[in-house]
């Protein structure tokens, strides 16, 4: 699968999804089998947590491994503010912690916590 030209693609170089190799001569499939066995193991040993990888980071960094990013694309999970805006909207996903008077909706409470979280 290859992106159509645009400014995304110029600036980020992600153009294809076809990879079989990182750009470090890794297999893209070993990472992705890596991911899976991590979230199978969680209880032994929990690294995949520390990575910050969770279900609002875990799209980012398929697309970013399936692009070639390889090892980068864990480094770029790791910045504080990914770490800030995925904290806040696991957050807001609580009903314990979540305001209802600030938002109706979950996903309301998601996106002004992400919001926040960046400013």
């Amino acid at each position: 699968m290859r992106f159509r030209d645009s400014k995304f693609a110029t600036e980020t170089g992600i153009y294809r999804l076809d990879h079989i190799e990182d750009d470090d001569g890794n297999a893209i499939s070993a990472w992705l089998s890596a991911f899976i066995n991590a979230h199978v193991d969680i209880v032994k040993d929990p690294y995949i947590s520390r990575l910050n990888v969770n279900p609002f980071t875990y799209n980012m960094l398929n697309l970013l491994v399936r692009s070639g990013f390889g090892d980068l694309s864990v480094w770029f999970l790791a910045q504080p503010i990914i770490r800030s805006m995925s904290y806040a909207n696991q957050n807001a996903k609580s009903q314990y912690s979540r305001d209802p008077q600030k938002a109706k909706s979950v996903f309301a409470a998601q996106k002004q916590a992400t919001e926040e979280a960046v400013l």
